[in-house]
C-alpha cells in the first residue's frame, strides 16, 4: 500500500518550486516546493528565506490521480538548517529537529512547520542554532588537543587561551544546560570574538607546523572555523578581518573593552576618564602602525613601548584595581568585559616579549 509523505491536494502543474512555500506562520507548502523534482530524482531542496530544506526519497517522487504526491521507496528523510516540527500519522510523532525520517510503509506526513513568525518560536528556533556552533566548537576542541604535545613551549600560552575559549563556549551554549542561550545572545558574541582573535593567533603560529602530515586534518580545521565565524559576524574588515593580523587582532579587543569600560564609568557619573583616554589614544596609534606595516608584528613598533608605559602606568593600574575590586552590582557588569582585556594583554606579552602588568596573575 502506498502511504503519501505529501498529503495536501493542490494542482501541481500551476505552481512554481521555491515560489511562496513557506508561508509567514512557517508552515510550508510541500507539494508547491518539490512538485518540479516529480519522476526526475528522490531529491526535493526547497531553498526561501533563509531556510534550507531538504527532502530525500529512497525512490523516486510522484503522484496520484488526485494530485497527491508520494515517495515510491520505504524512507523518507526531512532536513534543514532550521528546526521544525514535522507532524504524522501511524508509528510516527511530532518531531522537533533538524533531522527526521519517516518510514513510508506506515507513516503520512501531515504537515512541515518552522518554528518562528507567527507561531511565536523565534527564541526557541534562535537557542536550537546554536546547536551548529556547539558541535563546531566541540570539533574544534577536538583538533586543538592534537597540539597539546606537538608545540613549541612559546607557543602553549596561546594555545592555553584558545582552548579556554573553545571550553568556555561549549559551557554555554551545552544543551543540558539550565540556561538556554540563543545564538544573538551578547556572551555568545563575545566568546565567538574571543575564540576568533585567539584562533587568528593560532592560525599565524601554526604554519610552522602545516608540513606535518598528521597534524594537517587539525589545522584545517582550526582555520575555517575561524574564517566562517568572521564571516558569520561581520568581522572580515574589521575584529579580525583581512588586514588584521593577530597583533591587530588583539589591539582591536584592547581597545574595544577599554572603550566600552569608558562607556560605563561616564554613565555612572564618573568624570575622570583620564586613564583610559590616554591608553586609547596610543593603542590607537600602534594599531595603525601594526596595520601599516607588511607583517603585522607590534613587537617591531617603537609605538609598543609608548603603550606598555601606559598600561603599567599607576594611574591605570589604579584604575583597574578599582574595576577589579568595585561593589557586586558594578562589578557583575564589568568583570567580564575585563576578562577579556586582561587574556588579550596576556597573548599581547607573549606575541610581543613585553611585561604587561596583569592585575592576579599571581594567584592564577
Amino acid at each position: 500500500m502506498k502511504k503519501y509523505i505529501l498529503g495536501m491536494v493542490l494542482a501541481l502543474t500551476s505552481l512554481t518550486a521555491g515560489a511562496g512555500v513557506i508561508a509567514i506562520n512557517g508552515s510550508v507548502n510541500l507539494v508547491a516546493g518539490c512538485g518540479s523534482s516529480l519522476s526526475k530524482n528522490g531529491q526535493c531542496v526547497i531553498n526561501e528565506s533563509g531556510i534550507n530544506l531538504t527532502i530525500s526519497c529512497s525512490g523516486v517522487f510522484q503522484k496520484t490521480d488526485t494530485n497527491l504526491m508520494y515517495c515510491s521507496g520505504y524512507k523518507t528523510v526531512f532536513s534543514s538548517n532550521a528546526p521544525f516540527i514535522l507532524e504524522t500519522d501511524g508509528q510516527a510523532t511530532v518531531t522537533d529537529d533538524f533531522n527526521v525520517e519517516v518510514n513510508t510503509q506506515y507513516a503520512t506526513t501531515k504537515s512541515l512547520k518552522f518554528k518562528f513568525g507567527m507561531t511565536n518560536g523565534l527564541t526557541e528556533s534562535l537557542q536550537g542554532a546554536t546547536g551548529i556552533l556547539y558541535a563546531s566548537y566541540n570539533n574544534a576542541l577536538n583538533a586543538a588537543n592534537l597540539f597539546k604535545g606537538e608545540i613549541a613551549k612559546t607557543h602553549r600560552g596561546h594555545m592555553t587561551r584558545f582552548i579556554s575559549a573553545l571550553t568556555d563556549g561549549i559551557t554555554l551554549m551545552d544543551p543540558k544546560a539550565k540556561e538556554k542561550v540563543t545564538i544573538v545572545d551578547w556572551r555568545v558574541q563575545e566568546n565567538a570574538r574571543l575564540i576568533v582573535v585567539f584562533g587568528t593567533i593560532m592560525n599565524e603560529l601554526l604554519t610552522d607546523y602545516d608540513d606535518v602530515a598528521r597534524l594537517k586534518t587539525a589545522i584545517n580545521a582550526l582555520s575555517s572555523l575561524i574564517s566562517q565565524l568572521r564571516v558569520s559576524y561581520g568581522w572580515e574588515r574589521g575584529l579580525a578581518g583581512t588586514v588584521s593580523k593577530a597583533s591587530s587582532a588583539l589591539l582591536q579587543v584592547v581597545r574595544l573593552e577599554i572603550q566600552e569600560l569608558a562607556s560605563i564609568k561616564m554613565a555612572m557619573g564618573e568624570s575622570n576618564l583620564t586613564p583610559y583616554t590616554n591608553i586609547l589614544r596610543i593603542s590607537g596609534v600602534l594599531l595603525s602602525k601594526v596595520n601599516a606595516s607588511k607583517s603585522g608584528d607590534m613587537k617591531a613598533q617603537r609605538e609598543m613601548f609608548d603603550f606598555a608605559d601606559a598600561w603599567n602606568s599607576k594611574e591605570f593600574q589604579a584604575e583597574l584595581g578599582r574595576l577589579l575590586n568595585a561593589g557586586p552590582d558594578f562589578k557583575n557588569i564589568v568583570l567580564p568585559k575585563i576578562v577579556m582585556l586582561l587574556k588579550a594583554i596576556e597573548s599581547i606579552n607573549d606575541l610581543a616579549d613585553m611585561e604587561l602588568i596583569i592585575p592576579g596573575a599571581e594567584n592564577r
